[in-house]
This record gives structure tokens, C-alpha cells and sequence, in this order.
């Protein structure tokens, strides 16, 4: 599962082995996507901290692409992966690999890689044959089945990937810490983290020869430097944080937690209209089905109801049933186009009944479409502002778990 602690371990675990190999990382610099699940996140941010402290990382700075503007470069890696495991899974023959999880495509690779033959023949690319694979086995917040299973995963490795291609697993807490809100985290695509716990954040980044030692206010990019909104040197604040409190201490403070946010949200259900667009929370564990993205954009179809005795039970969304005293909104959900995040179509087919609790955001504004788009059918596509998207971001990373 992607999210802010897989992201953290594989960081942590990444720096550590360069650091190892003798590579200097008193300046390092991150560049990734901005997806808010795992990288964009004030959980994330906050572990780059005790990273920067325990590694002994003078200049620390994350950079982040803006988002429905191209693809990375990390995205091309990714897709030529992906292209390479589906080529090997339609070999005819012996040959043939089936792939069923992380750990044989790991497997996998290594195998191609140490086979020249094979290589050969497979027309490996030279990007990928550089590239290093390695393997990080999960685990479930110490869930014991979880473990064994993890035991066995590493147990029927091959030999070629059990000398230091295996990743520590992924520990998950229990209870997340309390950590400071990061105001205006979606609109900033440059973080800088200082001493003291101190984040820096700048709208755009910087490589001039100030910048790049981390002397903002001596910025040389007219561009960077004069924009009104960072005021050249970058908005920052000091980051707090707090462990987990004991389990009782926990338990009452999420019921109140869940009890607060449930109520907000239903009464945001409530006010929505027939025919206005509302935005539903997505689970961290799905939100790789949507780039990342907290949030999905729907139109209501049917005002809020409270179900009640003699209403039929089964839900049109599989997996959810209706419970007595519930509430509920109906709506068409729309598809977001993966080349374009900030951009949706209409599918009437999409017409799904969700819990009440799921709308995070109602009258969610949405514009026509601009000339930049090349759709055969304009009139079924609607694009999201970028205050709206924010806006619909942060409502979407607010969870009482």
C-alpha cells in the first residue's frame, strides 16, 4: 500500500545505502509527483525531519511537479516497467512469466538481468538494466498473520534476490502522531527543511547558485524572487509534533474525532443540491486507482435521505449496505482523465448511492472546458479550478483514523 509510511521507509532506507556506498548526502534533493497520499503529505514532511537529523543532511529539499501538467520522469520509468513485466507475461512457452504480486516481478527482473541471453532476446532496454530493483515485504501495524505470511514471502525468493535485495518491511504505527497542519501545502511546489523543524515553502523552484545553498533571500530568478505570494525567501513555520497517546487516552479522542467529522460531512450532504457537484473522500488504500488524489467529483442525481425500516437494503455501491437511521446521497460520478487530473467526464453508467459521511466538500465550482483540449465532445467534460481542486484536496486528506 502506498501511503506516508511506505514513502518514508523508502526514502530512510534509499539514503541509508548510498550513504553506505560512500555517496555524499549533505545535500539531497527529492523530486517526485504530488501525490497527497504518500509524498505531499504533512506526515511525510514531518519524518524528513528525524531523517535529516539522524543521516546527518545538511540541505534537505523536496520538490514537487504541479499538478495535470505532463508526466515526470518517474512516470516514464514507470510505464516502461510495466510495459517490460506485460511483454514477459505474453511470452508463448516455457518462457512465459506469471506475475502475480511485487516479489515475482522483482524476481523477475533480476532473473532477466542475470541471464544475458534472455536480455538479449527481450531487447532490454539499457534505462531499465541500470536500474536497481529491490523487494520491501508489508506488514500490517504487527498483525501476526501478516508476519508469517511476510516469513514465507522471503522464504521463496530465489537466491538472486536474497543477497541485499530485500528491503526492511514497512512499519506501520497503530495510532498516527499529532502533527502540525500545512497550510497551503497544495499550492507550494518547493520544500525546504531547516533546523529547528523549520519548513520553508516557495511556489516555484529555484536552481540558482543562492537557492541552491539554501540562501532563498538571495535569490537570483526575477520570477521566483519577486512572486507576491512567497515573498522571494518562501512562507515557513515551525512543524510540532506529538506521539501517539496511550490506547484509552486514543480511543477517546478518535470516537470524539469521528464523531466531529461525521457530523460535518453529513450536514455538507445535506445542503447539497440536486444537479451540484460535491466531492467524496477516497481511502488512502484506493487512492492509487486516482492518481493519488484524496477525492472524486460527482454530480447529485438525489438529494440526501435518511434510510429507514421497509427501504430496500443493498446498496447500488457493491460492498456498502444501507443501516437504519442512516443517511445517504445518490449521484453520477464523474471519470477524471489521467492525462489531465484537473479535468472530468461525465458517464451516466457511474450512478452509485454513497454513505452521507463520504461527501467532503459540496458546491464544488467547475467550468467549461478551455481551448487547450482536444475532446470530441466538449459538453461531457468539466474542468476544476485549481482553488477548487485545492480546496477539495484538503477537505479529502481530513480522516479521523
Amino acid at each position: 500500500m502506498h501511503d506516508t509510511y511506505f514513502a518514508r521507509h523508502c526514502v530512510r532506507t534509499l539514503l541509508e545505502r548510498l550513504k553506505s556506498r560512500g555517496v555524499d548526502i549533505s545535500k539531497t534533493f527529492i523530486n517526485t509527483d504530488g501525490a497527497s497520499s504518500h509524498f505531499k503529505s504533512k506526515y511525510t514532511f514531518e519524518s524528513m525531519f528525524k531523517i535529516k537529523e539522524d543521516l546527518g543532511i545538511d540541505h534537505l529539499v523536496w520538490e514537487t511537479c504541479g499538478p495535470g501538467h505532463g508526466k515526470g520522469p518517474w512516470d516514464g520509468i514507470g510505464a516502461m516497467v510495466k510495459r517490460l513485466l506485460r511483454t514477459l507475461e505474453m511470452e508463448v512457452g516455457e518462457d512465459g512469466e506469471v506475475l502475480l504480486n511485487a516479489q515475482m516481478s522483482v524476481d523477475c527482473f533480476v532473473g532477466l538481468l542475470l541471464n544475458k541471453d534472455r536480455e538479449r532476446e527481450t531487447k532490454l532496454d539499457r534505462a531499465l538494466a541500470d536500474i536497481i530493483y529491490y523487494f520491501i515485504p508489508s506488514t500490517c501495524g504487527g498483525d501476526r498473520v501478516m508476519q508469517r505470511k511476510e516469513k514465507e514471502d522471503i522464504a521463496g525468493l530465489s537466491p538472486a534476490l536474497t543477497s541485499g535485495r530485500i528491503l526492511k518491511p514497512v512499519r506501520r504505527d497503530k495510532v498516527k502522531p499529532t502533527v502540525t497542519y500545512v497550510k497551503g501545502i497544495r499550492d507550494h511546489f518547493f520544500f525546504h527543511f531547516g533546523s529547528d523543524k523549520h519548513l520553508l515553502m516557495r511556489e516555484l523552484s529555484c536552481r540558482c547558485g543562492p537557492c541552491m545553498k539554501g540562501k532563498f533571500k538571495d535569490c537570483e530568478t526575477d520570477y521566483v524572487a519577486s512572486d507576491k505570494c512567497t515573498q522571494g525567501s518562501g512562507k515557513g513555520f515551525k512543524m510540532d509534533f506529538k506521539s501517539g497517546s496511550g490506547r484509552i487516552g486514543t480511543r477517546a479522542k478518535n470516537r470524539n474525532t469521528r464523531a466531529e467529522v461525521s457530523n460535518t460531512r453529513r450536514k455538507l450532504a445535506k445542503a447539497a443540491k440536486v444537479g451540484t457537484f460535491v466531492a467524496l473522500h477516497v481511502k488512502e488504500e484506493e487512492r492509487n486507482e486516482e492518481q493519488g488524489h484524496s477525492f472524486i467529483l460527482a454530480k447529485v442525481t438525489k438529494e440526501a435521505f435518511e434510510h429507514k425500516r421497509g427501504m430496500r437494503r443493498k446498496c447500488q455501491k457493491i460492498g456498502l449496505d444501507f443501516q437504519v437511521g442512516g443517511w445517504y446521497i445518490e449521484v453520477e460520478e464523474l471519470v477524471r482523465d489521467p492525462d489531465y487530473p484537473t479535468t472530468f467526464g461525465f458517464d451516466k453508467k457511474r450512478k452509485y448511492t454513497f454513505d452521507a459521511e463520504a461527501v467532503v466538500a459540496n458546491n464544488v465550482k467547475v467550468v467549461q472546458l478551455s481551448q487547450k483540449h482536444n475532446y470530441s465532445n466538449k459538453d461531457k467534460f468539466r474542468e476544476l479550478p485549481e482553488a477548487e481542486v485545492n480546496r477539495c484536496e484538503d477537505a479529502g486528506c481530513i480522516s479521523w483514523e
